[in-house]
């Protein structure tokens, strides 16, 4: 899988999605608490029912999001493509994960963690709710 710069990440969430439309100030907060996340081709990121422990966004390769009632067959429900979020259900309500996100292919994520997000969201509530 190609290597990931960590400018070249920022730029690519910068551009689209959520984050594109966040003020320069916001974005350079989350990007300093970050993480870059290099996932193998069917790597499980969460399952349902793990803890919360913040927000993924994916940069490059493809990550699906499935989901599947109590014994049941996972389903998919969403393909991520570059400046996508997930994850903020958990921020928001604290629960534990409702979904499976997988890598389906080499991918880049970046991973802001949930005490960021908390801190974040102390000092500015409104500017903290990803959504795709």
């Amino acid at each position: 899988m190609v290597q990931m710069s960590r400018k070249n990440a920022e730029s690519i969430m910068s551009q689209r999605g959520w984050l594109s439309h966040m003020p320069e100030s916001f974005r350079h907060r989350l990007f300093q608490h970050a993480l870059l996340v290099k996932c193998a081709p069917g790597q499980v990121i969460f399952s349902p029912g793990d803890p919360a422990e913040g927000i993924y966004g994916f940069i490059k390769g493809m990550v699906i999001i499935k989901t599947a009632p109590r014994d049941s067959t996972p389903r998919l429900i969403d393909l991520a493509v570059p400046g996508d979020w997930t994850g903020d259900d958990g921020f928001m309500t604290g629960q534990p994960r409702r979904f499976q996100l997988v890598a389906q292919s080499g991918s880049w994520m970046m991973h802001v963690p949930l005490v960021a997000m908390e801190q974040m969201a102390a000092q500015n509530p409104m500017t903290c709710v990803p959504s795709a």
